[in-house]
């Protein structure tokens, strides 16, 4: 049968919001004495806003890590809660995070972080090491947030004060996240005549 609503008409209107869409990205594993990087930055609010976000491990939520990112080091099942600007909440999928055997990779950004206004510069993760095998992907982040397509050894990059970090996985499974890189813009020098 069909449903019937039933009561006064006061005159408003039933305003119905979009839920939000919590999504965890990351390696699923990670190698003893390392940790996953797992970020919700792919989420979207529905309506509105993200307003907030909440980490959780084995439906406990992890007291301060209220981040669009979370650096896991326990293995288990997590989720993430994300609250938009209406008040709306949703949890994501659960994301589960195992321990394999085997040296975690090195990830390291080489490159000149100095360049001319509205210019950019090559960064490259060539001295990144395995630990374990050999390196299966890169992933290049600004900010933080996986840049769409960035999944080279190499990254052209740009942007006064942009900070760029690389995760590196290797063929164990495991992965690791460089040190913060920025980009710093410099004044073009101004020719100058002398005699």
């Amino acid at each position: 049968s069909n449903p019937v609503l039933t009561g006064i008409d006061n005159g408003s209107d039933l305003i119905i919001n979009t839920a939000p869409s919590p999504v965890i990205q990351g390696q699923n594993t990670f190698c003893t004495g390392s940790s996953s990087f797992l970020s919700g930055s792919t989420s979207t609010a529905g309506i509105g806003s993200i307003s907030s976000y909440s980490w959780a491990l084995d439906g406990n939520v992890i007291s301060g890590a209220t981040a669009v990112n979370y650096t896991a080091n326990n293995v288990g099942i997590y989720t993430l809660s994300i609250t938009n600007s209406t008040g709306c909440s949703t949890t994501s999928a659960p994301f589960t995070l195992t321990e394999m055997a085997g040296a975690a990779p090195v990830a390291i950004i080489s490159g000149n972080l100095n360049i001319c206004a509205s210019g950019n510069t090559q960064l490259s993760g060539v001295n990144s090491t395995p630990g374990s095998g050999v390196i299966t992907l890169y992933q290049w982040v600004l900010g933080e947030y996986f840049i769409p397509g960035a999944t080279s050894m190499n990254y052209i990059a740009s942007g006064n004060n942009s900070i760029y970090k690389l995760t590196v996985t290797n063929s164990s499974g495991c992965s690791s996240q460089s040190q913060a890189s920025t980009i710093i813009e410099h004044l073009y020098p101004l020719p100058s005549i002398t005699g």
